[in-house]
């Protein structure tokens, strides 16, 4: 099994978890959205769009893009519970985005198409002799 296999499952299973608290309104993300001023409509939204990541990290074509989203919705919520002083969580929260950034620099060739890490594209690597 992949070593990469293990590190997109544990994000799309936690992305999962947390987009399903809040879809089925669970009693502490109705709260904490509610402490943080944000109105229900916006947790159902976050939930909706960590729900679909989750699901989304699993499309090979797609799953570098999908997890630099991922990682984006968790930059916000770090943001938050920062801003909130909620310490234990923004370290729980903190620790699932490295290992989403880890997971996106693993797969950066996917986010740019005909082109690798290094900046070349296909043709710059073989001497232009690929046929397209």
């Amino acid at each position: 099994m992949p070593s990469g296999f293990l590190e997109r499952l544990l994000i799309s299973v936690l992305f999962a978890l947390a987009g399903l608290a809040k879809l089925l309104g669970l009693e502490a993300e109705v709260d904490a959205f509610a402490r943080w001023g944000f109105p229900a409509g916006f947790m159902y939204f976050i939930g909706i769009l960590e729900v679909a990541g989750a699901i989304g990290l699993w499309a090979s074509r797609l799953t570098a893009f999908v997890a630099l989203c991922l990682a984006v919705l968790a930059v916000g919520a770090l943001g938050t519970r920062l801003v909130f002083g909620e310490w234990a969580m923004a370290l729980v929260t903190a620790v699932l985005l490295a290992i989403t950034l880890h997971y996106i620099w693993r797969h950066r060739d996917d986010l740019l198409p005909g082109e690798n890490a290094s900046g070349f594209s296909e043709d710059d690597r073989d001497g232009g002799r690929s046929s397209h």
